[in-house]
């Protein structure tokens, strides 16, 4: 990410906040997961700034969090439920392992119990749950030094820009004017327009 990201850009990557009902609901899953054969190491926690703004700083990068809630809307649960089924990364990967190991209906009905314990419409689905955003942007001083050279250098070209622009509009009337008075003055003769007053 750093190598691809500007001195005056950011990267933004978008986190859910446990206990949420976005991270509740798949709880199941990850058990089972973690107690799979073929499971892979568990990840960083996203969620939580102190190690990710460890490891931003080891790559020459500087972090800013923004909180905010999202309410989430469905049918019902168990279409939610499906959709993540379908779609979600996490249900991608893991449901294949669970099958194997004959675990799946069980992580299922699980996590089903969970949204619908956490349920806020009774005649639909609607949880709330809170994300984390996580601004990365390369160090300040990069930023500032960068910043300054390029608006240096965007003058520079600017200037540069105009000064060829004024000498092409100056040939253009030296050479385009004086064709332009011939070629009307030729226009009037022909049509027999008195150019005497």
């Amino acid at each position: 990410m750093m190598r691809v990201l500007r001195p005056s850009g950011r990267a933004l990557l978008s986190v859910w906040i446990p206990p949420g009902q976005s991270t509740r609901w798949s709880a199941p899953l990850d058990a089972r997961l973690r107690q799979s054969p073929d499971r892979r190491p568990i990840g960083l926690a996203w969620h939580d700034a102190g190690p990710v703004g460890e490891l931003a700083e080891r790559h020459g990068a500087q972090i800013r969090t923004h909180d905010g809630q999202l309410r989430i809307t469905a049918a019902s649960p168990e279409a939610y439920f499906d959709a993540n089924e379908q779609h979600q990364p996490m249900s991608l990967a893991g449901r294949p392992l669970l099958e194997r190991a004959g675990t799946y209906r069980d992580v299922r009905d699980a996590a089903l119990a969970i949204l619908c314990e956490g349920n806020q419409d009774p005649d639909a689905f609607m949880v709330s749950s809170p994300y984390r955003v996580i601004e990365v942007r390369p160090p300040m001083s990069a930023q500032h030094g960068t910043t300054n050279g390029t608006r240096r250098a965007a003058d520079e070209n600017r200037r540069r820009t105009c000064a060829a622009r004024r000498r092409r509009r100056s040939r253009c009337r030296q050479s385009w004017w004086p064709d332009s008075r011939a070629r009307n003055l030729r226009a009037a003769l022909e049509h027999g327009d008195d150019l005497t007053g």
